[in-house]
């Protein structure tokens, strides 16, 4: 192991005719008596200055009780095999034979360990899931993971998983984050093109509302909504028509000096051009050379 995991302390110890019983009674520890002619022990309340000085030992190794959390991450293959997923399992870790342990130490790595213990059955499952769906992983390695208490007899280590997670690795996550651009890109021309339709059916409606309408009908309906009176409502009508007709005069007489029509034609539209039903007269039209000015003094009013 790169890291001796749970070895406190690995030093020499001083064996002879008298030798020294370790203190064992330190909380959380083992105390192993190694390196000698008789097989490793475990220093307790049973252990006799003979048994020590007959085994010969040379090494004291204090091992921790104690158990630690460990997060053991690896990559396993996906549905797409140029991706994979990376798979992190939290798990505690405790020694139950130190013995085991110890006699072992040389030969164990963790991360080989944890890859031994349980790498082949996350793989079957991770190949079944895709990088672009794999909701519900987690669920499916914990249904295959071994959440209770397991024991490996060959380094004396046990295990229990707490927790699994899953996700793309860098290469698969970068695919992901482009493919979520688009998608939020295509989300936003969707709603802009929603709200360009809404307009244009909101304007649409508009115009085929007012398509006809008046100026007349605009006051009145001001009217009606209480914005302006009646007296107001009048005023405006008459004024508009005012300037209506003479807007056409003044077109008549744009005509006239064309040569288009003569006088005659438009003493005939006093009928239509005189307001309020005024029809008493035309004064002398001016000569088609002439500046028109204001429409006004070309009127009769009785």
């Amino acid at each position: 192991m790169s890291n001796p995991l749970f070895i406190l302390k690995d030093e020499t110890y001083q064996n002879g005719l008298f030798p020294q019983i370790p203190n064992y009674s330190k909380k959380d520890s083992w105390f192993l008596l190694t390196d000698g002619v008789a097989d490793d022990i475990i220093v307790d309340d049973r252990t006799t200055v003979k048994q020590i000085r007959q085994g010969r030992y040379k090494r004291l190794v204090e091992i921790s009780r104690s158990p630690r959390t460990h997060i053991h991450t690896f990559n396993s293959s996906c549905k797409e095999t140029s991706y994979t997923f990376k798979v992190t399992v939290k798990a505690v870790v405790s020694v139950e034979n130190p013995i085991d342990l110890y006699s072992n130490i040389r030969h164990i790595n963790i991360e080989d360990f944890f890859n031994n213990q349980f790498s082949l059955d996350v793989r079957k499952i991770t190949r079944e899931f895709s990088i672009l769906d794999y909701n519900g992983i987690d669920d499916a390695l914990s249904g295959v993971l071994p959440l209770t208490k397991v024991l490996d007899p060959t380094t004396g280590l046990a295990y229990q998983i707490s927790t699994v997670e899953t996700q793309p690795n860098e290469a698969a996550l970068k695919i992901l984050e482009r493919k979520e651009a688009v998608g939020i890109q295509n989300y936003l021309d969707e709603q802009e093109m929603m709200a360009r339709t809404h307009l244009t059916m909101q304007a649409g409606k508009a115009a085929q509302l007012s398509k006809g309408k008046t100026y007349k009908d605009a006051i009145w309906e001001e009217v009606a909504r209480g914005i302006i009176t009646d007296t107001v409502a009048i005023q405006k009508v008459d004024d508009y028509n005012r300037q209506s007709h003479e807007e056409q005069f003044r077109r008549l007489l744009e005509l006239r000096k064309e040569g288009f029509i003569t006088d005659d034609d438009i003493a005939m539209q006093k009928q239509v051009l005189l307001p309020m039903g005024n029809q008493s007269g035309v004064k002398a039209l001016p000569e088609a050379n002439e500046d028109s000015g204001s429409t006004d003094e070309f009127f009769e009013e009785e």
